[in-house]
């Protein structure tokens, strides 16, 4: 039988309630968070003498309850390169002149290239209940 190592992974403890808590950690492309259990063994975490907690085996880290909203879930975007240089272009935006001078037109043709903006990650944000952490 193989022992097969625990791979740590370094995390920055955000809060604490009761027997949760809400860790943060980037794997190398992009931050998550997640609330774990308290009560973690030598083997699933590296732990201070004063119960602060360093690192966390990746596995709990699966395992924990994703905090936030899953924005990749839930924003659609309508990204599409020929139509964001069609709208350049109808807006007379051809050189880095024109963008520095047609900022206001740039934003807007922007925002419909990506096809969201604030009110709608604003409704997105608000029909997610989110858990208060301190």
């Amino acid at each position: 039988m193989v022992d097969k190592k625990v791979r740590i992974v370094p995390v920055k403890e955000i809060s604490r309630v009761g027997e949760a808590i809400l860790v943060e950690w980037n794997d190398g492309k992009a931050l998550h968070r997640a609330t774990i259990p308290v009560d973690l063994s030598p083997e699933q975490a590296e732990i201070t003498v004063d119960s602060e907690i360093l690192g966390v085996a990746k596995d709990v880290l699966e395992k924990g309850i994703p905090y936030g909203v899953p924005w990749l879930d839930v924003l659609k975007l309508s990204a599409n390169l020929p139509d964001l240089v069609d709208g350049l272009h109808n807006a007379g935006i051809w050189t880095s002149h024109d963008v520095q001078t047609h900022a206001r037109e740039l934003h807007g043709i922007i925002q419909a290239f990506y096809g969201v903006d604030v009110a709608a990650v604003i409704t997105v944000a608000n029909t997610y209940k989110e858990v208060k952490h301190g």
